[in-house]
């Protein structure tokens, strides 16, 4: 058997999910202002974790039952009118999450994350009783010195929306704000050890450190603010749309995505997940494809 495979331990359960959730939302008479807050509290006990076995097994990792996790977090949104005689609605969204191992079994101590990264040398998610479910922790000498150097969760993330009618135009633009999540940039230390980084005295300094055992110049914040898309339309209006054929509307429109990125990150995109879209285990960025900008025309017709 390969040692990658993976197994369940026997008599394995589901994870068990208690939330509690409370929210309160507020308007004017007139709607010009929407606000909405929601708070939510959500405990998973039966866990289910990933334990590593020894070689002798033939398999890498199995599943057991054991711990709880919280989740706690905070939704809001406000969308305003601001200009009574004019068709604009601005919307603004918060969302943060914080969650907390709140139990181990005695017989599971803290670990390291398996089957995604490449260990504590270079940066690896840790379950920890008493920490966070997404805390990155790295050694920072040759000793083998544990240390927590980030966190893959985001402090926050908001989302600022716009949309303006004027006749049969219509503007919309987006934009997100994400503030904090620790990103392990792998893709610089690649850049670094072949010669090819733009700045050879920083990439130099990041070598030293991580030859004398410390990779935290290859962990760096992903805060980020883009501008995710700006689009046009335009609504025929409804007798010229007739006349086309059996016709009720027809619009055309012109949007770009992803035209802007905003951020201190050195790498391709902060928002990046070599491992793929997972709760815990994101943030590696290992020479991904680079992030494009697109552009795109269309035609809704309506019947």
């Amino acid at each position: 058997m390969a040692l990658d495979e993976q197994r369940a331990a026997i008599g394995i359960e589901p994870e068990r999910q208690r939330e509690i959730e409370g929210g309160i939302d507020l308007a004017t008479k007139d709607q010009m202002i929407v606000a909405e807050i929601t708070g939510y509290q959500r405990n998973i006990s039966n866990m289910l974790l990933q334990q590593t076995l020894a070689q002798t097994t033939g398999f890498g990792a199995q599943f057991v039952n054991g711990g709880s996790l919280r989740n706690r977090g905070i939704e809001a949104a406000i969308a305003v009118k601001p200009v009574p005689s004019f068709d604009w609605t601005s919307r603004g969204t918060l969302t943060l999450n914080r969650s907390t191992v709140t139990s181990l079994p005695p017989n599971i101590p803290a670990f390291n994350v398996p089957g995604v990264g490449f260990g504590a040398t270079f940066g690896a998610y840790r379950i920890e009783e008493g920490s966070s479910a997404t805390k990155i922790v790295a050694t920072i000498d040759k000793m083998g010195t544990l240390a927590t150097v980030g966190d893959g969760e985001p402090k926050f993330r908001v989302g600022w929306s716009n949309v303006v009618n004027v006749g049969d135009f219509s503007f919309a633009t987006l934009v997100d704000w994400q503030h904090g999540s620790t990103v392990i940039n792998l893709t610089t230390l690649a850049y670094d050890s072949n010669g090819n980084a733009p700045d050879q005295a920083a990439a130099a300094k990041r070598q030293a450190l991580l030859t004398a055992g410390d990779p935290r110049g290859y962990i760096e914040d992903g805060s980020f603010v883009k501008l995710r898309e700006v689009s046009v339309a335009y609504n025929l209006p409804k007798r010229l749309a007739t006349q086309l054929g059996p016709l009720k509307s027809l619009q055309l429109s012109l949007s770009g995505r992803d035209l802007l990125t905003i951020s201190s990150y050195t790498g391709l995109d902060p928002e990046v997940s070599n491992f793929g879209n997972q709760a815990i285990g994101r943030n590696y960025d290992v020479t991904p494809y680079p992030p494009s900008r697109t552009y795109w025309f269309s035609v809704t017709a309506g019947i």
